[in-house]
């Protein structure tokens, strides 16, 4: 038997080739591990020499690996204790998914039947392995016990042989490692939630216990009106987007995909006209890359019919000079903080539009790093009102010298509702990943390699500055469309085939391909150029 080398923790093993790790990394805190920056089950076979990191279950991936396990379990006691439902995901709503039974309200007797049977599969740490069966044998699987959407997904993958997880003879398709078994996941409840449930799980910090579930009404609301709009189109998952992507009616439903954010925009702009006496400043706020700045655009063409003369005004303009930046926990520049910006210029600003004088308002060149503070001559006439739009904009400490009456609220996000298939859901957070890194490339020179060094960054900034403001919105939109992700294959496939294996961001790179791998490429010369997408892939209508 060949020999490979291993290196944990400083430590070195020699091993039989092939081996794995769950004999030497048997703490259960410890859920995966990244092999030479690949992260892998500890089932996973080993071929090569590796160096060997342990992923534990308070990381972001360990988190990601218990929500993955998490969502098995409970598919797997579906199946075992109510065979004749249909359990389908639905999507994220704080720490916790939503989930619901196919045109069926869920009982609390069978709510309490699923968390039972689920801490049963749990105390039987039953194992969770990786193999490989062919084409066929999957899509006959899947047939077999209904879940034709994953055997939908299927009939676009070529490969001969496809990767999945087998519990004791349940299967699904891999997307990413999960537990070594069952027993790994001990933490999470099941709630009542609309015609659904709630599956709470820990904050990767701390996950032996469970936080408050959030409410998010509105969040909630979106979602669902969303999940109600694809499925009337009968293009809830990713099969069913591909299979119209092939033929002509893909033009047709990007129509329609582009109609339904424009019917959303009106209906704001015809809220915001009803109170138009006293609202003087509209807020957009959102995450990155959630499409605010196009956003803001189409809301302005909407308001300009209803006789209203908006003025756009970025808060990114307002960004301190570099040197006066705050800096993070890390010791970096925290360009994701709210003291980021120049606050009392911003306020004094818009005291003075609202008085009626006339002033000046700065322009930030970013390509050359240069502030122009007296770059825009404003005055507010008859009619006009201001759209201010930034990551902050939702936060009153920015605009707390403005009249609360005079503020109208809007929270941007894109809050994906498209799923692979019935068990397995598409994270908006890689959504909005997708298109920054894409709008990096296209418009900044950025790689993907830069991109994914500051999401994380981003990511902090989005949960302590945006997040705990989206409740305070008057209006929420939302920009994912369902076609995008197909779009944005194209061009950002090619960037993340840049990151080699020696990268530390290689794993994230090799999770994005592989949920890129799910989709029919669709050609962007059919996205309008007034599309939300055209601000990351390029060719808008809109200047930015």
């Amino acid at each position: 038997m060949n020999k490979i080398n291993l290196t944990i923790d400083k430590k070195n093993y020699e091993v039989d080739q092939y081996s794995n790790l769950i004999t030497i990394l048997e703490d259960k805190s410890i859920i995966a591990a990244s092999a030479n920056n690949k992260i892998i089950s500890l089932h996973h076979e080993l071929k090569s020499n590796c160096n060997i990191e342990p992923i534990y279950i308070d990381t972001i991936p360990g988190s990601r690996a218990y929500r993955q396990t998490l969502c098995f379990i409970l598919s797997m006691a579906a199946k075992e204790v109510l065979p004749n439902k249909k359990l389908i995901i639905g999507h994220s709503l704080g720490h916790a998914f939503y989930y619901y039974f196919l045109d069926e309200i869920v009982t609390e007797d069978e709510l309490i039947l699923l968390e039972n049977r689920m801490h049963e599969i749990v105390e039987e740490d039953r194992p969770i392995k990786e193999n490989y069966i062919s084409w066929v044998e999957a899509v006959n699987y899947f047939k077999s016990i209904h879940q034709y959407d994953t055997a939908q997904l299927l009939e676009y993958r070529t490969e001969d042989d496809l990767k999945i997880v087998d519990c004791l003879g349940f299967k699904e398709i891999y997307h990413m490692p999960l537990a070594p078994s069952t027993g790994y996941i001990k933490t999470f409840d099941l709630v009542n939630k609309g015609n659904g449930f709630l599956l709470h799980f820990p904050h990767s910090l701390n996950p032996k216990k469970l936080t408050p579930v959030e409410d998010m009404p509105v969040i909630f609301g979106i979602f669902q009106d969303y999940k109600k709009w694809v499925k009337i189109q009968e293009v809830h998952c990713v099969g069913k987007l591909n299979e119209l992507s092939l033929t002509k009616s893909i033009r047709h439903f990007i129509k329609l995909s582009e109609t339904e954010h424009d019917r959303q925009i009106v209906n704001i702009a015809s809220k915001i006209q009803k109170n138009i006496d006293s609202v003087k400043a509209i807020l957009i706020a959102g995450p990155s890359s959630s499409g605010k700045t196009t956003f803001s655009k189409k809301l302005a063409l909407a308001l300009e019919i209803n006789g209203i003369k908006p003025i756009n005004i970025s808060l990114d303009d307002y960004y301190l000079p570099h040197d006066k930046v705050p800096v993070d926990e890390f010791g970096e520049k925290d360009l994701e903080t709210v003291h980021a910006l120049n606050i009392p210029l911003l306020n004094q600003n818009l005291i003075d539009l609202l008085a009626g004088k006339e002033t000046y308002i700065p322009i930030n060149d970013f390509t050359k790093g240069i502030q122009i503070l007296e770059g825009r001559k404003l005055k507010l006439e008859e009619n006009n009102v201001l759209i201010i739009e930034g990551i902050h904009a939702l936060n009153d400490e920015l605009t707390d010298k403005v009249p609360k009456s005079s503020k109208f609220k809007i929270y941007i996000s894109a809050l994906t509702g498209l799923n692979l298939d019935d068990n397995n859901r598409i994270s908006s957070t890689d959504n909005r990943l997708l298109r920054r890194m894409v709008r990096d490339y296209n418009f900044r020179r950025y790689s993907a390699d830069n991109t994914f060094n500051i999401w994380p960054s981003v990511n902090r900034g989005e949960k302590k500055y945006i997040f705990p403001f989206q409740g305070s919105a008057d209006c929420v939109f939302n920009s994912a469309l369902p076609y995008e992700i197909a779009v944005l294959k194209i061009y950002a496939e090619p960037l993340l085939r840049t990151i080699r294996p020696d990268n530390a961001n290689y794993n994230e790179a090799v999770r994005i391909l592989n949920l890129l791998s799910n989709f029919t490429p669709i050609p962007e010369d059919l996205v309008p150029s007034d599309s939300l997408i055209r601000e990351f892939i390029g060719k808008s209508y809109f200047k930015y």
